[in-house]
């Protein structure tokens, strides 16, 4: 079986995975995984570096993949796996790591920060003090406590509602 290799930058090739797995090959470089491909309807043999695994494991046999090798930075490359949408596996849509409640208290972390920084009223771009950082700290955590509907646990491990009459501001 012939090997291949992304050689072209910025091109998009559009394969096949023809087994459910890699299979683990050693090599001077340590293990590395061997995907079963189709390119250009001729079968093929895939070593992927860690970075292309990471993305290839997400998919199983059957899936329809554009893989990009991309140019960023001097001399750097990345690989940008797509899916057709035409698999037959039950690994071909990537699983998300991170739980929707995760995801959701993130982003709620993020908008409290922004408006918990907005509060400060500065207008220059000088360093913060330790003084603003703390503030900002607490304020970001009042307004995430109030956004989520939670209560605030006090040193005596006693719990508090908070309301908009609780806030520092």
């Amino acid at each position: 079986m012939a090997y291949m290799k992304f050689e072209k930058i910025d091109t998009d090739y559009l394969i096949t995975l023809t087994a459910e797995r890699p299979t683990p090959r050693e090599s001077q470089w340590g293990v590395q995984q061997e995907y079963s491909i189709t390119y250009d309807s001729k079968p093929y043999s895939l070593t992927a570096s860690p970075g292309l695994h990471k993305q290839l494991s997400l998919y199983g046999a059957g899936s329809s993949l554009n893989v990009r090798k991309e140019s960023f930075g001097e001399g750097k490359t990345k690989f940008v796996v797509v899916s057709r949408g035409q698999s037959s596996d039950t690994l071909s849509t990537p699983q998300v790591s991170m739980s929707s409640d995760a995801r959701t208290h993130d982003i709620h972390k993020q908008v409290c920060l922004k408006l918990a920084v907005g509060l400060l009223n500065r207008e220059d771009n000088s360093t913060l003090s330790g003084g603003e950082l703390v503030v900002i700290e607490a304020n970001m955590k009042s307004l995430l406590l109030v956004l989520e509907g939670k209560s605030e646990e006090k040193a005596d491990g006693k719990t508090e509602a908070k309301s908009d009459e609780d806030l520092p501001f």
